[in-house]
């Protein structure tokens, strides 16, 4: 039997209200995971995170990652690279995010909320290698 579901676009796919699985390297070479929430522009994965994270201690010392996506229908992507990070002003950044996740109306809390957690970072991830399935 042949399947005759179209498959999405890799934008679509990476547009939907779904976590990224975020894979970093610990001090002793094992891989930490961590849910995380995301954004796909200008082919980058831009992540948001606070800088008392393990994901982001570890990235500080080895940038080496990789991110897996999917869905119950088993499409999924997968990549990794070297990831970018970015300390400062990460506000706009971080809203663009948000706004992925949340309605509107729920946007000023939760922003809010998360700059009290501590100063944010971003890490962006420019896929060195990337693999997909059920996705064009």
């Amino acid at each position: 039997m042949s399947d005759t579901t179209p498959t999405r676009t890799l934008s679509d796919f990476l547009a939907s209200h779904r976590n990224l699985i975020l894979a970093t390297l610990r001090v002793d070479r094992t891989t930490q995971m961590a849910p995380v929430w995301f954004i796909w522009e200008d082919e980058t994965f831009v992540i948001s995170t606070v800088k008392h994270t393990v994901k982001w201690k570890n990235l500080v010392r080895d940038q080496r990652c990789s991110i897996i996506a999917d869905d119950p229908a088993g499409h999924y992507v997968s990549a990794s690279g070297v990831a970018e990070l970015i300390d400062g002003d990460v506000y706009d950044t971080t809203l663009r995010i948000v706004q992925k996740y949340k309605t509107s109306e729920e946007i000023e809390e939760y922003m809010a909320e998360i700059y009290r957690e501590g100063d944010r970072t971003i890490i962006r991830l420019k896929p060195d290698r990337m693999y997909t399935y059920g996705i064009e």
